[in-house]
């Protein structure tokens, strides 16, 4: 079934804001052809809510970085230690601290078993 927006009068509702957040509203106003606060709160919440998340970039971008963070890993590694350690340190420098895998926004939310 397919859902319609239903056409709502707009909603009036109290907003409590510190005073440094009020005149940072006031000042943006001010760049802004000095719109009213309240055309100007109504402005920022309307390109918070359009605005992109930021990505951490292309898939394409990711793998030249591991690529060139793998090849400098490389050049740095101990050549003493088994290929087996080398090849151990390597991904645990490449995946970072497990504690941070979860939090991490550029990879998907399912978890490593390791």
């Amino acid at each position: 079934m397919e859902k319609r927006k239903s056409a709502r009068k707009p909603a009036d509702f109290r907003l409590s804001l510190s005073a440094e957040l009020v005149d940072r509203i006031d000042v943006w106003a001010g760049e802004h052809d000095g719109t009213a606060r309240d055309d100007a709160v109504r402005k920022l919440i309307e390109l918070g809510l359009a605005a992109k998340q930021r990505h951490a970039g292309s898939a394409k971008q990711r793998d030249r970085a591991a690529t060139l963070a793998g090849r400098q890993i490389d050049q740095m590694s101990d050549i003493s230690a088994s290929s087996e350690v080398r090849a151990n340190r390597k991904q645990r420098l490449t995946e970072g601290p497990s504690v941070f895998r979860t939090v991490r926004r550029d990879r998907s939310k399912k978890t490593n078993a390791k």
